[in-house]
């Protein structure tokens, strides 16, 4: 059942996961880090540019907003748990430690 609401958030409504149904969790021991780090330390990029490409596109979200600067940091007081989207299909949280 978990599998089939899964399926019709992410495919058919385009919508995250619900909170169940994110496989990936990164935690992050660091107070603070950049988003293009978090993306290459998830392996949602293969380089730096391929990190850079995606944000400038256009193809990173988090919690549900747009992200396109890619001096975007993440910090544990403002951003202690996220959601984060990367193109249509790969999710993962952040959580800080």
């Amino acid at each position: 059942m978990k599998a089939q609401l899964n399926f019709v958030l992410v495919f058919q409504e385009k919508k995250a996961p619900n909170s169940s149904g994110f496989t990936d969790v990164i935690m992050v021991k660091k107070p603070r880090i950049r988003l293009i780090d978090l993306m290459l330390s998830s392996g949602n990029a293969k380089s730096f540019s391929d990190a850079r490409r995606k944000i400038e596109q256009g193809g990173v979200r988090i919690d549900g907003e747009k992200m396109t600067n890619i001096h975007f940091e993440l910090n544990k007081k403002e951003h202690n748990r996220k959601n984060i989207k990367i193109g249509k299909f790969h999710f993962f949280q952040a959580i800080f430690d």
